[in-house]
């Protein structure tokens, strides 16, 4: 079993505005090598990297982290990041490593972020917040062995979407709300956590003015069959906004009426109508930001993929069981055509174990393989590789409901794929089903 917050104290990194430095291991480890590990192709790409980055205002920051990681192990970094310093952390490994992924954990376990894309160049930007804080840095080799390269690279917080444009692809973001962070920091991360979990960003930011205790209706235009996730960001002196989904009749959603400066709400419309996004500004007054998100049902798993904005009603209700989550996935399965269940493979898993199944497809057909969780289990990372081909459904949070994640694919004969499932966040029962049509 490996765990993420159990971390191997190895490198004790310290960022700061004007240095960095490496604290020394209390254990009896001996002194590293001054000479590196890391073969010059590595070094070559990240010079590289580096060049990219340092000419968009960006500046690489001492240590760096290197080493060699065997397939399917893990290696743990502790990191410390002062107050409203913002950091890319890059990541290469050699060409042995074919899947490689990083995360980033507070000390108590919870993941801040996680680039699992199936590449073996992860990237994660985060900005520190309030004081010197301390979080976990975590490869994971899922599939080949070889050598891995880490750089961070610090620069203002509006340079993070220069710096993700740069390096292609999605890095993952981790900003947390505090005093240092701003509406930009918060809207970035969540438009991109929306996007890599199946989410398109609808139209154009809609900018509101509000005076204290007024509301302010939006027109929603909502489509059968879509998930929407609608945010509401309060700027300048508005320090409480609520958010409320009305639909057609005037009945309420969804709601969030948490006592913050933003409010995010998520549901699914079973039928086309046209609903309305009211904005309440309870305390202060002042401009706020709305956004809009939509994706298909089947992409995000309907109901089961909702994790923001459900707090105060999930909190009322009781915990659903597997075997709930899994009759749900069934249900949906059928209403999108996959109406044969061909196999189910249940199992367990503690916070950070891996498990990996394999599953055997025959025929000319089309498949559907979820991964659905308890409550206890309520984020759960799903991959699924057939050949050299990777197809993964999103790691998908959803406390304190199940927690669940697809992969549509078609096979033209007899062929095995394997599926491997992280218990990124919390321990309880899962269970892979295999639907086909």
């Amino acid at each position: 079993m490996i765990r993420a917050r159990a971390a191997t104290l190895g490198v004790l990194i310290t960022l700061s505005a004007g240095c960095a430095t490496v604290a020394a291991p209390r254990a009896r480890t001996p002194e590293p090598s001054p000479k590196s590990v890391v073969p010059s192709s590595l070094s070559v790409q990240m010079t590289e990297v580096a060049r990219r980055l340092t000419a968009i205002g960006l500046v690489a920051r001492r240590p760096r982290l290197e080493g060699f990681i065997p397939s399917g192990t893990r290696r743990s970094f502790p990191l410390d990041l002062p107050g409203g310093a913002c950091v890319t952390l890059v990541a290469l490994a050699t060409a042995g490593v074919a899947d490689m992924d990083a995360a980033l954990y507070t000390p108590d376990g919870q993941l801040l972020a996680a680039d699992s894309q199936p590449d073996s160049h992860p990237s994660i930007q985060v900005c520190g917040v309030g004081r010197l804080q301390r979080y976990y840095y975590v490869l994971h080799s899922y599939d080949g062995s070889g050598s891995f390269l880490v750089h961070a690279f610090a620069g203002p917080r509006d340079a993070l979407q220069r710096a993700a444009r740069e390096l292609g692809g999605r890095p993952a973001v981790a900003v947390r709300p505090g005093p240092d962070a701003t509406a930009e920091d918060e809207i970035q991360g969540l438009s991109q956590g929306l996007q890599k979990r199946g989410y398109t960003f609808e139209g154009e930011p809609i900018q509101l003015e509000l005076s204290t205790a007024q509301r302010m209706r939006v027109a929603l235009v909502v489509d059968a069959g879509h998930c929407y996730a609608v945010a509401a960001f309060g700027r300048d002196g508005l320090s409480d906004i609520d958010l409320r989904i009305l639909d057609e009749r005037g009945e309420e959603v969804a709601g969030d009426r948490a006592p913050l400066g933003h409010a995010q709400v998520q549901f699914c419309a079973r039928s086309g109508a046209q609903y309305a996004a009211e904005a309440h500004a309870v305390a202060g007054a002042g401009p706020a930001t709305l956004l809009v998100f939509h994706g298909a049902a089947h992409r995000i798993m309907g109901h089961a993929g909702l994790w923001q904005g459900q707090a105060e009603a999930s909190k009322r209700t009781r915990r659903a069981p597997l075997s709930e989550a899994v009759a749900k996935v069934e249900s949906e399965a059928a209403a999108a055509g996959y109406g044969r269940l061909i196999t189910r493979l249940d199992g367990f898993l503690q916070f950070g174990e891996v498990a990996e199944r394999e599953i055997t497809l025959r025929g000319q057909r089309c498949y559907r393989l979820v991964a659905t969780s308890d409550a206890g289990l309520y984020q759960l990372a799903f991959k699924l590789r057939r050949a050299r081909l990777d197809q993964a459904g999103p790691s998908t949070p959803n406390p304190p409901q199940p927690a669940a994640s697809a992969a549509d694919l078609c096979v033209g004969g007899t062929e095995t794929v394997r599926a491997r499932l992280v218990a990124e966040q919390g321990s309880g029962s899962y269970a892979l089903t295999v639907f086909a049509r």
